[in-house]
């Protein structure tokens, strides 16, 4: 399985993919929000790759690009805060 953590900025997002079964590391770079490389990033990955992710934004639209592109799941790293 494919496993691949995103730290996501306003302007790009910072990734790396790893093959769990492999430990191959098949991607550690920035992709820039402004050109398609986010879209040809997410599209070559198969279906079942899993999605890490970091923000303190709003993710909506890129989740909704990783759902496009075929990610099964997303999960948000770290646990919400309560507010003091």
């Amino acid at each position: 399985m494919l496993i691949i953590g995103c730290d996501f900025h306003p302007s790009g997002q910072q990734v790396f993919g790893m093959d769990n079964e492999t430990g191959e590391v098949f991607a550690e770079q920035w992709l820039d929000h402004s050109g398609k490389a986010v879209a040809e990033f997410y599209s070559s990955l198969p279906a079942g790759a899993e999605v890490g992710v970091e923000s303190t934004g709003n993710l909506l639209c890129s989740i909704r690009r990783l759902f496009v592109c075929r990610a099964a799941r997303v999960i948000p790293w770290g646990k919400p805060r309560a507010r003091e």
